[in-house]
């Protein structure tokens, strides 16, 4: 298994979505499986932009893992159901 195997990722994805907190190993091992080459400090610069976007990011993850997210009435993330 590769590191980034589509299943193993999701389930990386998953667990960090229900940890409630943002894996930015995870981030940064998904932006290399997409083809990015630069290092990992350049990477960690980008954190700070990359923290006001976030909820953009996590949406296009959910769509691309295929996982759906349950809410409360209040509209606050509850977990991920596969």
């Amino acid at each position: 298994m590769g590191l980034f195997n589509f299943n193993y990722m999701r389930d990386r994805y998953i667990r960090m979505r229900n940890s409630g907190g943002i894996d930015w190993q995870f981030i940064y091992d998904y932006a290399v499986s997409k083809g990015y080459t630069d290092r990992v400090e350049n990477f960690n610069l980008a954190a700070n932009y990359l923290n006001m976007v976030m909820v953009n990011i996590i949406e296009q993850l959910d769509a691309e893992y295929e996982v759906i997210s349950l809410h409360g009435v209040d509209g606050k993330f509850i977990k991920i159901i596969n």
